[in-house]
């Protein structure tokens, strides 16, 4: 969705982006907010300097709402100031591109963020199933656990060392795969942002 008060700028991004991509253009800031609703974009070029409503609180305002958390929104503006990069970071924005831009340069960029959204998107589907998995495998192990078990004590006391070996290297196999499944939960953890990093000191030597 290109959200943009001035015509020709509108026009611009029709000729770049309207043959390729499934585009959906605005004049103001709360139009655009109404029509991001129902249009749901993958990558927003926000204008800043609007009537009414800028772009800044465009951003703003679609950032305060969970439908919108991978949606990227990339101001599109000709003012290029630090302050005014800032601004826009601070809204909420992914990146900011100066007017004017090279065409070539800004659909690579285009592309860049869709396939960025979509990555973003496919990670809390990722994260569910392989804790669902690594859930799924305790029971299996629970039971070998006690089959082993049940069979270590049928045979104590009796003097088949090798079968006595066989219990406990089947045990460690199992100790093993127990790290590996909390290990991949805590891997699924920190990808998924819900794991909380505590600072310890420790001896480099």
């Amino acid at each position: 969705m290109a959200v943009d008060d001035d015509p020709n700028n509108i026009a611009i991004l029709e000729e770049l982006l309207a043959e390729d991509y499934d585009l959906e253009t605005t004049t103001s800031g709360e139009l655009a907010l109404e029509v991001a609703q129902t249009f749901r974009p993958d990558v927003i070029l926000l204008d800043i300097m609007m009537p009414g409503m800028d772009g800044y609180q465009v951003c703003q305002r679609l950032r305060e709402q969970s439908t919108f958390k991978y949606t990227k929104i990339i101001m599109v503006s000709a003012r290029a100031m630090i302050p005014e990069r800032i601004e826009g970071y601070k809204a909420g924005a992914d990146d900011y591109i100066t007017k004017p831009f090279d065409g070539d340069e800004f659909i690579a960029k285009i592309q860049v963020y869709l396939h960025l959204k979509r990555a973003e998107e496919a990670n809390p589907a990722r994260q569910a199933i392989t804790v669902k998995a690594m859930d799924d495998l305790r029971a299996p192990l629970a039971i070998v656990r006690s089959v082993i078990s049940d069979v270590g004590a049928v045979t104590l006391g009796k003097t088949d060392a090798k079968l006595h070996q066989q219990l406990d290297d089947a045990n460690d196999c199992l100790d093993q795969i127990d790290t590996i499944i909390n290990d991949l939960l805590d891997i699924s953890e920190l990808y998924g942002g819900e794991a909380e990093l505590q600072p310890t000191t420790f001896e480099m030597q």
